[in-house]
């Protein structure tokens, strides 16, 4: 049996006390202890953390029964199931001690798994989300833990889980399941401010093989790209926890400056992380062809480039809502090194991060910041970077006002030129309008270069504006103004209308 004094102040009477004097208090309406008492198996510190009630707060009868149940709801929660709690008052000098008496009883431990409800999907798909086996402690929260897995899984409609308990003092395991379809065909159209009119097809299996494989065929068209690729996705690769996913496709964009086509294979293993991380390290191979390019283009861009690449990519997400978050954040840093002894023709190295946080701000109003940073640079052979390998900025994702790519420097024929370096931030304001319909007001900017002077704050073009979202079941739909704050000189269109699907950040 374990003991602990936090404060002096009374006289430690039982296994564990934690109590703090309360000078000029009335001896019936403050709690200056609290007593635990009859605990041999879970820590004190551990029990103190669960109970609501610490000495200094407010006392009235409700305390004792509140404090009872947290504690019996803790208990249960790490297997003592034929726990139970009594508790006692005292009335001394500095305040009333609460005494709380636990009966631990015998420990549970998890029994036995069974799964109802599968027609399509394997058995050991389910099993295989569970973070514990029979035999081990019993602990309630990794039964939410499981049921969260099972529907971030996509496959399941509805997923409930009980523990029933048997004489051999364990608890065994129930999970009910409802399957979603696996197979899917999607369609969509839409229109967006630069690329226009725009249509995407997607036909995706979910449970290949019954093994919970995914595999998606893509297609979109637009007036300025096609884009085909397939993607195969083992959320348990070679049995672990390890998502291993791989790509190819084929992608035409014709840009202002160049047209290019680009094919492309990709293999990556990923692994999620504590505190809403996730890593993945990934390979890529793309050859690309690069042509109808403006000359001050064509000086530092091949028509023909092969780029074999190996990167690490982290991103976090603690965001509380996918469309709309009211606290949290998304960030993304990467790292990517292309050529060298990895072959290919395009050589040099590239960091870049990303990340936006969301707070709530006074009732429904929402504020959300941005900041972006990357860099690349050429190494080896390679005396430039390609014009596709550099950063862009400007259009419905970065700054407002500006057309796609539009806020960086350009060459004598209009077209961007893109930058080595980039840096940009901004922030808005959302708040509702009428049920789906929300509005936000927005200030941003950032500028691309070639060199870090190119890119600091007092180079940046700036943009601020307002725009509507409305909340579809899918995807947000977002119609933005933007007004230019410090054009170039000579530019007379000021105002920029954006159309677009999802969010800015």
């Amino acid at each position: 049996m374990e003991a602990l004094l936090l404060a002096a102040g009374l006289t430690a009477c039982a296994s564990s006390l934690w109590a703090a004097p309360v000078p000029g208090s009335n001896s019936t309406s403050t709690l200056s202890a609290v007593i635990i008492e009859g605990n041999s198996q879970l820590e004190t510190n551990s029990l103190r953390k669960a109970v609501a009630a610490a000495p200094g707060k407010p006392w009235d009868e409700n305390v004792a029964t509140r404090s009872r149940n947290d504690l019996l709801s803790y208990y249960r929660s790490e297997g003592f199931l034929d726990a139970s709690v009594s508790s006692r008052t005292e009335v001394q000098e500095a305040g009333m001690v609460l005494t709380l008496a636990v009966v631990e009883g015998p420990r549970y431990r998890f029994g036995p798994i069974r799964v109802s409800g599968l027609e399509k999907i394997a058995e050991r798909v389910v099993l295989r989300e569970a973070d514990f086996q029979p035999g081990d402690p019993y602990r309630r929260r990794k039964l939410f833990d499981l049921q969260s897995r099972l529907f971030a899984l996509g496959l399941f409609e509805e997923v409930s889980i009980s523990a029933s308990t048997s004489a051999a003092r364990q608890a065994d395991i129930l999970v009910r399941v409802k399957e979603r379809p696996t197979k899917w065909v999607k369609f969509g159209a839409g229109y967006g401010s630069e690329e226009k009119e725009r249509l995407t097809l997607s036909l995706s299996h979910e449970n290949l093989f019954r093994k919970a494989y995914r595999l998606e065929l893509l297609g979109n068209v637009s007036r300025i790209w096609l884009d085909y690729r397939a993607e195969f996705m083992n959320r348990f690769f070679m049995g672990t926890r390890t998502e291993q996913r791989s790509l190819g496709g084929w992608r035409r964009e014709n840009r202002e400056g160049y047209d290019s086509e680009a094919s492309q294979a990709a293999s990556s293993l990923g692994r999620q992380l504590p505190l809403s991380w996730h890593g993945m390290l990934q390979y890529r191979y793309q050859h690309t062809t690069v042509y109808n390019l403006n000359p001050q283009i064509a000086q530092t861009t091949p028509e023909q480039n092969d780029s074999s690449s190996a990167g690490l990519i982290f991103t976090h997400d603690s965001a509380n809502d996918p469309f709309l978050p009211a606290r949290g954040a998304r960030m993304r840093a990467a790292a990517e090194r292309s050529g060298g002894f990895l072959g290919g023709t395009t050589h040099l190295w590239r960091l870049s991060g990303q990340g936006s946080v969301y707070q709530a701000l006074w009732r429904r109003l929402i504020g959300a910041l941005n900041a972006r940073a990357g860099i690349v640079h050429e190494t080896g052979p390679s005396s430039e970077v390609p014009v596709f390998e550099r950063f862009f900025i400007g259009g419905s994702n970065s700054v407002r006002g500006y057309r796609e790519r539009g806020a960086g420097p350009k060459d004598l024929l209009g077209g961007f030129l893109g930058g080595k370096l980039v840096m940009g931030g901004g922030g808005e304001l959302r708040f509702p309008l009428y049920r789906r319909l929300h509005a936000a007001a927005f200030a941003e900017g950032g500028q691309v270069g070639q060199k870090l002077t190119f890119v600091q704050p007092s180079r940046w073009k700036y943009g601020a504006g307002g725009g509507l979202r409305l909340l579809t079941p899918v995807v947000p739909f977002r119609a933005d103004l933007g007004y230019k704050l410090n054009p170039d000189p000579g530019d007379a269109a000021l105002w920029r209308v954006h159309l677009s699907l999802g969010k800015a950040f």
